[in-house]
């Protein structure tokens, strides 16, 4: 006789895969038991048990059983807590939220106990849903959780000194910045293999605000720019693979050159 007990608990859905015709194999990020690969038998149909719960950017109610030996754990049941209706209506917070959400899918370890991650993906969307400015708010409260994603996992670079020497940046004439490494560099520290480039200081100090949980208090494209490429840059060294999320938002920017 069975004694696995259900487990509830709140949950972002970050990917579902199709197993059959009727079945899904879905990863979430739970509030108490972490990140969570789960197989959802009849996913793909089931009205009453799963009506909406799995779709992108919910915050769900779910209940599963843990599995036997190496089976997978089975999702039970699952209801939306709430919709972040927003974001699937806007393009800019749409392929933002998606790129953020791929992060999170790729970055956190799968474990079974809470992780800081949770509430920062819950905030941040509940956040996207409710802004109604411009898309710089948009981009930049993105790039914002994606620095605080690297944080929680260790892997944020450094901005704010030498990855080397440990040099302030304000004692650095002309900073350079490497993803592989560690991030800003002194010029006595380069190394051949760093590939180093030569980063404006605008862009270190936005990317430095933003480690800090502010938004820039003035506006520059082309920091923003630089900034966008070093974030994307570092959580692609981090996963060793190119986001996916990528097309949909060089789509977006070119339809925004073109228009």
């Amino acid at each position: 006789m069975s004694d696995r007990r259900d487990l509830t608990t709140r949950a972002l859905p970050l990917r579902t895969v199709d197993y059959s015709e009727s079945d899904l194999i879905v990863t979430l990020l739970t509030e108490h038991f972490g990140k969570r690969v789960l197989f959802a038998s009849a996913g793909r149909k089931s009205r009453r048990r799963f009506f909406g719960a799995l779709e992108p950017f919910r915050l769900s109610e779910v209940r599963f059983r843990e599995g036997q030996q190496d089976n997978l754990a089975q999702l039970v049941e699952a209801r939306v807590l709430e919709a972040f209706s927003t974001i699937p209506s806007d393009l800019h917070k749409l392929c933002w939220a998606t790129l953020a959400m791929e992060l999170t899918a790729e970055l956190i370890r799968e474990q079974a106990v809470a992780t800081a991650a949770f509430p920062t993906a819950v905030r941040y969307l509940a956040w996207l849903d409710q802004e109604s400015r411009d898309p710089w708010y948009t981009e930049t409260g993105t790039l914002r959780y994606c620095l605080v994603l690297l944080a929680h996992e260790g892997l944020l670079p450094a901005f704010g000194r030498c990855a080397r020497t440990g040099t302030p940046l304000e004692q650095i004439e002309q900073p350079l910045f490497s993803t592989t490494a560690g991030g800003l560099l002194a010029p006595p520290a380069v190394r051949p293999e760093d590939h180093a480039a030569v980063v404006p200081l605008e862009t270190l100090e936005l990317l430095a605000t933003l480690v800090k949980g502010h938004f820039p208090t003035t506006r520059n494209l082309a920091a923003l720019q630089s900034a966008r490429e070093i974030v994307i840059s570092a959580a692609q060294n981090a996963l060793e693979k190119e986001l996916k999320s990528l097309k949909l938002l060089k789509t977006m920017w070119l339809g925004a050159t073109g228009s």
